[in-house]
């Protein structure tokens, strides 16, 4: 499992990637449960780190001006590149069965 922010994680079963966000549950007793739900599923790492990035874009993306819209599309094709390249090690790794390595 991978903590991506407060509100948000990764995990994954045998055949997908799947987001969760976390939710809270209001209890009959007048409480609270931490809940984490499955939202969206992926095939790959990779599509579910760029959907992510996309998704807290998108969210944010009013609070920003063109200018740093700019800078943030930039930043985000750099880390996508780096995680894409992390990614795919990580998958070689999986496949070869030394995932801890």
């Amino acid at each position: 499992m991978i903590q991506l922010s407060e509100n948000w994680r990764l995990t994954a079963d045998e055949v997908q990637f799947i987001l969760q966000k976390k939710n809270i549950r209001k209890q009959s007793d007048g409480g609270a449960e931490e809940v984490w739900v499955n939202k969206y599923y992926y095939p790959t790492l990779q599509m579910a780190l760029l959907a992510y990035m996309t998704k807290q874009t998108r969210a944010n993306v009013r609070n920003y001006q063109p200018d740093e819209l700019r800078e943030i599309v930039d930043h985000v094709d750099s880390v996508y590149e780096k995680l894409a390249k992390l990614a795919g090690e990580w998958q070689r790794n999986i496949e070869r069965g030394t995932e801890n390595e």
